[in-house]
């Protein structure tokens, strides 16, 4: 319908990619497609440590996404609003691989 959808709360992890693949051992968003025009948003934020670390391990497969504690959404459009942690350990924010500024990012 066009309108925003707001997640808020503490976040483990948040990913958004057009292509499925990170590498050749990482399907990360495995029904990501490039010329769709939309990006695939995975985020964690609450999720037991060893279920989540057996998951990482078989990255190749995508069926991580499948697991109850991670989301996974199509998106046209999203906007990220990263809080500071503390001001000793703010949190960090990298896109493609690249460390990015905490700050207001929409894509």
């Amino acid at each position: 319908s066009g309108d925003w959808q707001t997640v808020g709360g503490t976040f483990l992890m948040v990913w958004a990619c057009n292509l499925p693949w990170l590498n050749p051992k990482t399907q990360m968003a495995p029904s990501a497609r490039f010329s769709d025009g939309c990006a695939d948003v995975l985020y964690i934020q609450r999720a037991p440590r060893f279920s989540m670390l057996r998951s990482f391990l078989d990255m190749s497969s995508g069926q991580h996404v499948n697991a109850e504690w991670c989301e996974y959404e199509k998106v046209s459009a999203f906007e990220l609003v990263p809080v500071p942690r503390t001001p000793k350990q703010p949190g960090y924010v990298a896109v493609d691989g690249e460390k990015w500024p905490l700050a207001t990012t929409r894509a």
